[in-house]
């Protein structure tokens, strides 16, 4: 990296709130401003970011959601209904379209790629579902622990999937087999997301460590910072700007350029009116450089980032 100071404009560009209990999940939807929460309380929220005083309440269910998914393709939202299974919801007409029990279990995240939908969840299971049938085609366990976090490298044909005892396992996106497994993390990994470009997977735990792997060199690690004070929760990629965007237990959003993993601004609550508790997720829009961002302060934040 060349010794030019990188410098960031950040814009704050809303704030959602009237939850009643921390917000944990997050999903983009059918429109560019339209988008899905999900909280402790079973709560599914549609919001509109020209309209952020005026949610709708989709969906109030007996248990937590962590995880949502929206599958453009369908204009279906998938919700990740604790201990019970998948809800697919119309959300136009809020309607529950599809069931897929799954039994007593908390999930954590979904990833879709052509016609199969990837579920994580607790005691170390993967499920794939089939999204023309809704029905399970395959369920593995390679841990007792967690599966916290997936990515796929759809070039590869590769899961990547980050579990609670330390280690990112990488498996056949057709059948779940183990390509290979490594120690990542001190703790549990809560985090992943590929730069494509670079061929580069980036990884965020409990222990506040973020790491970049290089895909074509068998995962070697290239690069870690200590880059929170607590636990990292997530992380997302903004390719328009080659920046990462980390949030973490410490209650700020952090921005780091890709290449060097150089911190480039922090977003916390006494500069930028941010959060007052964890952040707990954070998810890409549409528009080149925008994330929303939730946490346990029952509030939702709008955010854009770029280079000047």
């Amino acid at each position: 990296m060349n010794g030019n100071k990188i410098r960031l404009n950040i814009e704050k560009k809303g704030k959602f709130t009237g939850s009643t209990d921390s917000i944990y999940g997050l999903a983009p939807g059918f429109s560019d401003h339209k988008f899905y929460s999900a909280s402790g309380n079973g709560w599914v929220v549609q919001w509109d970011i020209k309209q952020p005083e005026q949610g709708v309440l989709l969906m109030q269910l007996p248990t937590s959601v962590f995880a949502l998914h929206y599958l453009i393709e369908q204009n279906l939202l998938i919700v990740a209904q604790n201990n019970v299974g998948l809800l697919v919801v119309n959300p136009e007409e809020k309607d529950i379209v599809h069931k897929v029990p799954i039994g007593q279990y908390s999930f954590y995240a979904m990833a879709h790629y052509q016609n199969k939908l990837y579920l994580s969840g607790s005691k170390g299971v993967i499920w794939v579902i089939d999204t023309q049938t809704w029905k399970v085609d395959i369920h593995k366990q390679f841990s007792q622990k967690s599966c916290r976090t997936l990515a796929i490298n759809k070039w590869n044909h590769e899961l990547i999937v980050g579990y609670s005892d330390c280690k990112i396992r990488i498996l056949s996106l057709s059948d779940l087999k183990l390509v290979k497994e490594f120690d990542a993390h001190e703790n549990s990994v809560f985090g992943l997301v590929l730069n494509p470009s670079e061929d580069i997977l980036y990884s965020v735990g409990r222990d506040a460590r973020l790491k970049a792997w290089g895909i074509k060199d068998q995962f070697s690690n290239i690069n870690t910072v200590i880059a929170h004070m607590y636990a990292i929760n997530h992380i997302i990629y903004l390719p328009q700007n080659d920046l990462l965007v980390t949030c973490s237990m410490d209650k700020t959003i952090k921005i780091w350029d890709a290449n060097s993993l150089q911190l480039l601004k922090v977003i916390d609550h006494g500069r930028f009116d941010s959060h007052t508790s964890s952040v707990n997720k954070i998810i890409n829009l549409s528009e080149p450089g925008s994330f929303l961002a939730c946490s346990d302060d029952r509030t939702i934040t709008c955010w854009n980032v770029h280079r000047l």
